[in-house]
């Protein structure tokens, strides 16, 4: 029993390592596409991790939105813009980065949305 055990574990071990460079690719793959979309002046959404520079003042419109608008406003920028963090989409409409993010979280519980490996997706 011991014998299959470690065969098993050695056989882990190998697959594990021949996957490992495909992740690092497709890390790479992933930056370089971030990186081309910001080349074409869309967001890159590196400029929410960054903590160096002011955060621009974000204008407020009176009144609350209509239900159901904001989340419908939400998803259709994910659809447009897959792989979207909160920061990302809290910019590109105007909102409170907590308050996106708390409504993607429900929207992932809902369906509506699918957490990707870095930000979220239209499923």
């Amino acid at each position: 029993m011991a014998d299959l055990v470690d065969d098993i574990r050695k056989q882990i071990d190998a697959r594990l390592a021949e996957l490992r460079p495909l992740v690092q690719e497709a890390a790479n793959l992933a930056a370089a596409l971030s990186a081309l979309a910001g080349a074409d002046g869309q967001s890159s959404g590196t400029a929410s991790r960054r903590r160096t520079r002011k955060r621009p003042t974000i204008p407020r419109a009176r009144g609350a939105r209509p239900r159901g608008q904001s989340e419908e406003q939400i998803i259709e920028y994910v659809r447009a813009h897959p792989g979207s963090t909160a920061g990302d989409v809290a910019t590109a409409l105007g909102r409170k980065r907590n308050s996106v993010s708390t409504q993607l979280t429900e929207l992932a519980k809902a369906g509506a949305l699918a957490k990707a490996d870095r930000g979220y997706v239209a499923p």
